[in-house]
């Protein structure tokens, strides 16, 4: 596994998009942070609106994920790994470890660049980092494993943007949802279940821009962790069977 880590991180440090995304994470949040170009966005705090952009790490991600998995059969990579020992699980670990280093690094640099743009450091900041880095590591968990059984690069990007864009319609359902289901306490708590499970739920719920009792923690953070176990679950079933060639 140390191993696999090791080259995944090396094809990481070498591929420009990975880093023109950072870039772009810092320069973007920062620029809108100073410029507000959103004017029904200027009454907002920018802790808030810094919290909102921090959705575009998943959108990022969506299709990050399928550009560099993808690669590993269109280059031969998994193939190499495989005859060299290692097991297809084994890989899928070594994916796995590497994007949540990947997704460390941007959330890095859209924290500096939230700070650049006048956003307090604060606990609560703090706070949103840790749990963004929980719900972006389960969304990439589900795309990894939808990804890793695909062979084309162009499926998985069709299938993760798709599924990127179903959460985002989803979520502003949710907010919808959400409201009219006061006073039907299953229903309200189901909706609030739902809508934490996405990524970018998590962030309108802690932007402000949606109802205050969806942004609870105490569900969001045992969403994200079991949503996470359960796609590294179902990723891996079955994996080591599959013919390569």
């Amino acid at each position: 596994m140390k191993d696999l880590v090791k080259i995944d991180l090396y094809r990481l440090g070498r591929h420009k998009l990975y880093w023109a995304g950072c870039l772009l994470a810092l320069g973007f949040t920062a620029w809108f942070l100073l410029v507000r170009p959103i004017p029904q966005l200027e009454k907002y705090e920018a802790e808030k609106v810094a919290i909102l952009l921090n959705a575009g790490i998943s959108f990022y991600f969506s299709f990050f994920v399928g550009l560099f998995l993808g690669s590993e059969w269109a280059d031969g990579i998994l193939r190499n790994k495989v005859m060299a020992g290692h097991s297809q699980k084994a890989v899928l670990g070594g994916h796995y470890l590497s994007l949540l280093a990947a997704l460390g690094g941007m959330t890095l640099s859209w924290l500096l660049g939230a700070l650049a743009g006048g956003v307090a450091l604060s606990g609560s900041l703090l706070f949103f980092c840790l749990k963004s880095l929980l719900f972006n590591a389960a969304f990439i968990a589900v795309i990894q494993a939808i990804c890793f059984r695909l062979r084309k690069q162009s499926q998985g990007i069709i299938f993760t943007g798709t599924i990127f864009y179903m959460t985002f319609v989803g979520t502003l359902a949710g907010n919808l949802l959400y409201s009219i289901s006061m006073g039907r306490p299953v229903l309200h708590k189901l909706v609030a279940l739902l809508y934490n499970t996405s990524a970018i739920g998590q962030c309108f719920a802690g932007s402000g821009l949606a109802d205050e009792g969806l942004n609870n923690p105490l569900l969001q953070i045992p969403v994200s962790l079991v949503l996470m176990a359960g796609a590294l679950l179902l990723g891996s079933l079955g994996l080591n069977k599959r013919s390569i060639d």
